[in-house]
């Protein structure tokens, strides 16, 4: 399993530090897929967000960068955004090792807290459907498929909404 580095720089001697990651497979465009490590990294640089993600293949070198959301910058919004973007459930996540963090800032362990809070509610679930593996497991509610997905442009009534609010959010 391929760790990310714990710490990387960026602009402005900015620094990243590795919350935790997900051991994934990067797909280039038109190239075979290969394994790689995604992180969750922690800056307290007032010029970035305090949380993005960073991609590293097996030799360390970084193969992507996403700035995290300025308007939702927290963790819940980072896993929400991978489970929903990427495919990565909250329960695939491992920690960095403590044993290889050198020295970090408190914030980044305020930071560690607050996503170790997280992971026990979704390995609490893991672990709850293995137990109960031989058991009916479905979920009490599941999304009914036939009332479809929307995007901006299917609801008229409902995108003047969300664009009255997005625009009072940055005025």
């Amino acid at each position: 399993m391929i760790t990310p580095p714990f710490m990387d720089e960026g602009e402005g001697k900015a620094k990243f530090y590795c919350l935790a990651f997900a051991p994934v497979k990067y797909r280039q465009t038109r190239a075979p897929r290969f394994s790689a490590a995604l992180g969750i990294y922690f800056c307290s640089h007032k010029k970035f967000t305090r949380f993005s993600v960073s991609s590293y293949a097996e030799d360390g070198s970084r193969l992507s960068y996403t700035r995290g959301d300025d308007a939702h910058d927290t963790l819940e919004f980072v896993l929400l955004r991978q489970l929903l973007e990427c495919s990565i459930h909250p329960a695939i996540w491992r920690l960095f090792p403590r044993k290889k963090i050198p020295k970090a800032p408190t914030e980044y362990e305020d930071a560690r807290r607050a996503l170790c809070c997280l992971l026990f509610h979704f390995r609490s679930v893991e672990m709850a459907k293995r137990i109960t593996a031989g058991m009916p497991n479905e979920p009490l509610m599941i999304c009914d498929e036939a009332a479809g997905r929307l995007a901006i442009g299917d609801s008229k009534e409902e995108d003047v909404e969300i664009e009255k609010a997005i625009l009072s959010s940055v005025q």
